[in-house]
């Protein structure tokens, strides 16, 4: 059943978190200046939120540990959330913080988190008709999108197990 749904079983050990931190790094270290600008940006700026908010092993469980994909992930990240929240970026990713413009737009429930469907993997509800045109923008609603992604990735068998 988890082969159908694309799951790989493996067990995450602690020598597989460090060798695929140290190859992610090394991946890093080969994506072009332009390709990651955003997240050395980043991890100059607010290095604690970079530790917190993007941690490496998000990248490596949602790749099944390919770090050159977990690296190239982790630079698009970063890209996105700086095209999306633009100064506002580097705030802590939360109501008070980064999106501290877009409450209205995340209370309509137009987006949700809920409850894990049987196979352990996360569900995400999306409703874009309760987003008014002219109350709420669409980058508003993206950004709410990101978030509960943001959030929900939080949850470690939502790196593994994926989302519906």
């Amino acid at each position: 059943d988890r082969d159908q749904h694309g799951l790989l079983d493996f067990v995450e050990t602690k020598e597989m978190c460090a060798e695929g931190i140290a190859k992610m790094d090394e991946a890093l270290m080969a994506l072009s200046i332009a390709s990651k600008s955003e997240y050395l940006q980043a991890l100059f700026t607010v290095p604690k939120i970079v530790a917190r908010e993007s941690d490496h092993l998000r990248f490596l469980r949602s790749t099944n540990f390919d770090a050159t994909l977990a690296a190239e992930k982790l630079a698009l990240y970063w890209n996105t959330r700086v095209k999306l929240f633009e100064e506002k970026a580097f705030l802590p990713m939360s109501i008070e913080g980064a999106l501290s413009d877009d409450i209205d737009t995340l209370r309509k429930g137009s987006i949700r988190l809920l409850e894990d469907d049987q196979h352990r993997r996360s569900v995400v509800y999306m409703e874009r008709g309760l987003i008014s045109p002219v109350r709420h923008s669409g980058k508003s609603w993206l950004r709410c999108v990101f978030y509960i992604f943001h959030a929900g990735l939080e949850r470690k068998h939502m790196q593994t197990e994926g989302v519906v």
